[in-house]
């Protein structure tokens, strides 16, 4: 063989397994990601409400039933991607609530308008403070708190009705 067909087939070889690893990559970005099932408090916050700018605390969070809380922002493109899902919910009566995470609020609120909102609440967090506390590391991210105050799930990545059965219906049924 000549080197001319040699480095044409490195190259090639480069491209493959660039490209396969690439995809790899986007497919488990898109399957989402669930931490394993430890029960952990919520954090203590101290934040404002999108919409009112009222104060939202830890206390806000716990209900006598689960709830599901969702982060979100109005640039994240798989967040939405996953908001009809998140309007489903709603429309069976489960209890979501928003975290809006580093997001602009009017480019938020104008988001909620036109796509609709499915949140009983929004955590406004425009520096990504209250974030930190739960162990936010990107959008889409969504928990299942307990009527304890506790998160017994966090799921990372795009939310839709395969993903609701496996971690979280058990517990709305």
């Amino acid at each position: 063989m000549n080197n001319k067909v040699i480095k044409l087939l490195v190259l090639v070889s480069i491209v493959g397994i660039v490209t396969f690893t690439a995809v790899l990559g986007i497919e488990r970005q898109n399957a989402g990601h669930t931490t394993p099932a430890t029960v952990i408090p919520l954090p203590n916050i101290d934040a404002k409400d999108l919409f009112s700018a009222n104060a939202i605390t830890t206390q806000d969070l716990i209900s006598d039933q689960y709830r599901v809380m969702n982060v979100w922002a109005s640039w994240c493109g798989i967040c939405r991607d996953e908001h009809t899902f998140i309007m489903s919910l709603k429309q069976q009566g489960i209890d979501v609530i928003g975290l809006n995470y580093r997001d602009n609020k009017r480019e938020a609120l104008d988001y909620l308008e036109s796509e609709g909102n499915p949140y009983s609440k929004v955590i406004y967090d425009p520096d990504g403070i209250v974030s930190i506390d739960f162990g936010v590391i990107g959008t889409p991210e969504t928990y299942l708190i307990n009527p304890n105050g506790e998160i017994m799930i966090k799921f990372r990545g795009k939310l839709d009705q395969k993903q609701w059965n496996k971690h979280f219906a058990t517990y709305f049924k």
